[in-house]
């Protein structure tokens, strides 16, 4: 059994295993969900994604995954993620 849409329109890739429980499909192991804390919705950092996004002509997935490697190269001196 596949799993349906999730919170916010977000589709969840789910199998059912023995004893019915739902379980993230392995093949998509490569992807992220992104909760944001309630104390941080303040700071709105959705809707500043998707103005980046809307901005840059990108994805908020893409926008998101450039911080991310950002952050990575910030904490993990001498490998970088850029391809130069």
């Amino acid at each position: 059994m596949q799993g349906g849409t999730g919170v916010g329109g977000w589709y969840n890739d789910t199998v059912e295993v023995l004893g019915g429980a739902l379980v993230p499909d392995k093949r998509l192991l490569d992807q992220i969900f992104v909760q944001f804390p309630k104390d941080k919705h303040d700071l709105q950092p959705m809707d500043r994604l998707k103005a980046i996004a809307e901005e840059r002509s990108r994805s908020v997935s893409y926008v998101a995954l450039e911080a991310i490697l950002e952050y990575l190269d910030r904490e993990e001196p001498g490998r970088s993620s850029s391809k130069n």
